[in-house]
């Protein structure tokens, strides 16, 4: 998978202004100057019957959740920790408790990989019956690294998983609406060591920006691919055999933690034409783009991949799998 150098984000929500990210809207808050009250949070998991304190770890739910480590909540967010100078340590596999104590609360941690692999971290806050609507935004500065996630497919929490050299990388986290108390907006964060979530057998090769410059892909490879830079576009084709075959690109990429929301544009006979068909990602409202057309065969079809918030770079990571079936 290529690295690119030049590094980008871009806004997840169409409640922030184009160009501006989550990230940046933190940066508002900070230059502003957020009056949030440090205090130290209630224990989400304590019941108000504690004759019988239940201290099971909860379940992860999802492919995202993290693989080894469990809760409950080890070490609990210090205030104030609102700016980068104020950041909190966030040791790997350790569980944090954490509230947004007041409307425009954020809070910063930092997170130390030791070696270049994946690094996840893992907001939960709608599955332990918190109000909080969280927003991850991770960086490091050293690396040229930014990511952001709002959302898994089927909850308000995030989790994102993404290719990480080894360094120091700063989590801000944000209630999406900006609000905040004292006992409602709770939430747990971890930072783990993750495996490559898609462990594909082929990867994509620059430049493939153009149809002249397309990837060849046979059926059955599994391509994993980034979108480098603010609005890349990787581009493949498969030759379709004699006969009639069912053409299909499963892509997987934010259903696995990517920040990466992709559309699928195909093209037949040439690719000056309006595309054949599209597959649209519904990022946080449901599935990858998954892409399925019946062949006569004996043809060439092309597809290109687009990010659907004009988003990239090294974070921005996606894989797919393309099979080509009699039919």
């Amino acid at each position: 998978m290529r690295l690119p150098d030049v590094v980008s984000r871009g806004a997840s929500a169409a409640a922030i202004p184009p160009g501006v990210g989550w990230l940046g809207v933190a940066s508002l808050v900070l230059l502003a100057g957020c009056q949030c009250k440090p205090v130290l949070p209630d224990d989400p998991s304590e019941d108000e019957d504690t004759s019988q304190p239940d201290t099971a770890p909860p379940p992860h739910t999802g492919d995202t959740a993290p693989p080894t480590v469990a809760g409950p909540c080890t070490i609990t967010e210090v205030e104030p920790n609102n700016a980068p100078s104020d950041a909190m340590p966030l040791p790997l596999d350790t569980y944090l408790c954490g509230e947004f104590g007041a409307p425009l609360d954020l809070d910063t941690y930092t997170i130390e990989l030791p070696e270049d692999g994946w690094l996840g971290v893992y907001f939960d806050a709608e599955i332990r019956g918190s109000f909080a609507d969280g927003v991850i935004s991770l960086t490091s500065e050293e690396n040229g690294i930014g990511a952001e996630r709002d959302n898994d497919d089927d909850s308000r929490d995030a989790h994102v998983v993404i290719p990480a050299p080894a360094g120091t990388y700063t989590a801000v986290i944000i209630e999406r609406n900006f609000n905040g108390d004292e006992s409602q907006y709770f939430y747990e964060l971890v930072a783990s060591v993750a495996k490559d979530p898609f462990e594909g057998d082929a990867a994509e090769a620059e430049p493939n920006d153009t149809s002249e410059t397309a990837n060849l892909v046979s059926s059955g490879q599994r391509v994993e691919g980034l979108i480098g830079e603010p609005a890349d576009q990787d581009w493949y084709k498969v030759l379709v055999p004699a006969g009639r075959h069912t053409v299909v690109v499963d892509v997987d990429a934010y259903g696995l933690g990517s920040p990466t929301d992709l559309s699928v544009y195909a093209y037949e006979n040439g690719v000056d034409a309006a595309p054949l068909t599209v597959a649209f990602g519904l990022a946080g409202a449901g599935a990858d783009p998954y892409w399925s057309y019946v062949s006569s065969g004996n043809e060439t079809l092309w597809f290109r991949l687009e990010e659907g918030n004009n988003s990239g770079g090294s974070a921005w990571w996606y894989g797919f799998v393309l099979t080509v079936e009699a039919s």
